[in-house]
């Protein structure tokens, strides 16, 4: 039975471990990585950009990405902050892609951006 206890504790602690890996090294990325991401994203969801338009979105989301890491180092320790800052420059980022997206195009942004919000609060409600 000590035996039983034993080995069930070990595995926890070694499956907490590789979980608590796993998310350290999941946010990681650089800001132009992320940009990559992001932009391939948008690019499979967008179908009817015009490489005009996908040059200015790659270089909105490159931009916004260094933004929003130097935000995240300079306010580590205030998260509330930190939040704040964020959502200004989301709002910002937001402003210029409508101005370079059409209407419908903008539209379908919007749904990616909250269908990839839900999944978020999904995996940490989940």
């Amino acid at each position: 039975m000590k035996n039983i206890k034993i080995t069930a504790l070990t595995l926890f602690v070694f499956g907490l471990m590789i979980q608590t890996s796993y998310a350290q090294n999941r946010q990681r990325l650089t800001p132009e990585e992320r940009s990559e991401r992001e932009t391939s994203q948008i690019f499979a969801s967008i179908t009817t950009l015009s490489e005009e338009q996908k040059d200015q979105v790659k270089e909105i989301s490159l931009k916004y990405s260094k933004s929003m890491s130097e935000t995240m180092q300079n306010n580590r320790g205030d998260r509330e902050a930190m939040r704040s800052a964020m959502q200004s420059l989301r709002s910002e980022k937001d402003k210029e892609l409508k101005e370079v997206f059409t209407e419908e195009q903008f539209a379908q942004y919007e749904k990616l951006r909250k269908e990839a919000g839900d999944r978020r609060r999904g995996r940490r409600n989940g």
